[in-house]
């Protein structure tokens, strides 16, 4: 009898171990999810399971979500279930299939690390950060080899087609920004705060990350005015400052050649330039327009597309305007235009439910610099659909399963402010 408990002791044992190892190599594989041939990221999460499996066959046991968490397991669950919609409408039941699996995590990985984090090391969160800073460093060295400059060049330019970003510029951007708000949170040192600031905004200005560079600074700004004794002069300063960038921005942003485009009809001036001309704010000009007028179309924004060819029918409308982009079959670039095309007032008022409670979470954690890294994030979500990729859904996950769980009761103001050692 005593040695059935103890194999017990030590299977239970031992697939803590192995759960904590999938949870490490998932979050490793992360930042090279989208070069992998193989979906090692849902390799991973499957080794956690057989870890949650073995636990359970031999304890017979299971630990339920905590209250507090369980509105956004219910936002995880809807999201996830949400794409079965197709096979009742007109799309290929493959593709609600293959949405469906891309959300999968969404309902497997926080029931899994629930049964698992009290076994775990009280460290383990950590440990988590640390692997992804490690593993998204390492992807960015692997870009640098190919050279610096190359990478300055072909980031603003299609000079360079042999240089391969293992990590979608976007991508580098959010994630950039997600270290960014960790380190507000962790260093009370401003000069290691001044530090990450160099390093991660420097890596967005290096790969040309625009809108997250805009994003995190326009929470930064916010951050540090609330960090700020109120009726300060500090404050005055920061808001000053914050006013006379702006109005340097917009002043140079009205005379450049990417307003002109905006302002211009169709958000191109083709007696300038050709119908094959492109580049990224025009691009965005053109989809976002395009995938308006589709919305509007015969009541779209009611029940979404109703003719099954979504990407057909957004490449033919900016087809109107360019010729370049059609070939490329892009999506709109905007979370909220994307669902409401696709799935009509149902999607839109989802896709809301959902980054409530995501955000909420935030909230819950106790931790007010985590409440600006969720606001960053669905900033970034104004420019590209993050949710819709296993990369976007995948780091949304990791963020609310290893950085909101680990939370105090309120939102605090024991932060440091940043102008205070």
């Amino acid at each position: 009898m005593e040695g059935v408990q103890s194999l017990k002791t030590r299977m239970v044992s031992l697939s803590g171990r192995i759960g904590l190892f999938a949870l490490m190599a998932w979050t490793a594989a992360l930042p090279f999810a989208q070069i992998q041939k193989t979906r090692f990221t849902s390799i991973f999460i499957f080794l956690l399971l057989g870890a949650f499996l073995i636990r359970f066959a031999f304890q017979r046991s299971f630990r339920i979500i905590p209250k507090d968490h369980q509105k956004l397991c219910w936002a995880f669950l809807l999201f996830t279930l949400f794409p079965l919609l197709d096979f009742f409408r007109w799309q290929s039941p493959l593709k609600g299939e293959e949405a469906v699996f891309l959300r999968l995590p969404f309902l497997v990985l926080p029931f899994l690390v629930v049964q698992f984090e009290k076994d775990w090391p009280f460290f383990w969160r950590k440990l988590a950060i640390s692997v992804l800073l490690f593993s998204f460093l390492l992807c960015h060295f692997l870009i640098g080899l190919q050279g610096v400059e190359k990478v300055y060049a072909a980031a603003r330019t299609d000079f360079y087609p042999d240089i391969r970003f293992y990590l979608h510029r976007p991508y580098t951007g959010l994630i950039a920004g997600i270290f960014l708000w960790l380190a507000f949170g962790i260093f009370r040192n401003n000069l290691w705060r001044m530090a990450a600031l160099l390093v991660f905004g420097g890596l967005q200005f290096w790969v040309l990350s625009k809108f997250s560079l805009l994003a995190f600074s326009l929470c930064l700004v916010v951050y540090l005015y609330f960090s700020l004794p109120a009726g300060g002069n500090a404050r005055r300063f920061v808001l000053i400052m914050s006013l006379l960038t702006a109005g340097f921005l917009a002043f140079r942003i009205s005379r450049s050649q990417a307003f002109k485009e905006l302002v211009s009809t169709g958000g191109i001036d083709f007696n300038t330039v050709s119908k094959t001309y492109s580049n990224s704010i025009n691009n965005r000009s053109l989809l976002w327009q395009a995938g308006m007028r589709l919305l509007a179309r015969d009541h779209n924004w009611v029940f979404g597309l109703s003719t099954g060819n979504f990407q057909d029918l957004l490449d033919a409308e900016v087809g109107k305007y360019n010729d370049y982009l059609p070939g490329q079959h892009l999506n709109p670039h905007n979370i909220f235009l994307y669902y409401g095309l696709q799935y009509g007032l149902a999607g839109f008022a989802l896709l809301i439910f959902f980054l409530l409670a995501w955000t909420g979470e935030a909230r819950q954690s106790g931790k007010r610099h985590l409440v600006y890294m969720a606001i960053f994030m669905l900033l970034c979500c104004q420019t590209e659909i993050f949710l819709d990729r296993e990369l976007g859904i995948q780091l949304f996950l990791w963020v609310a399963v290893v950085l909101f769980r680990d939370r105090q009761a309120t939102v605090t103001d024991d932060e440091p402010p940043f102008f205070q050692s």
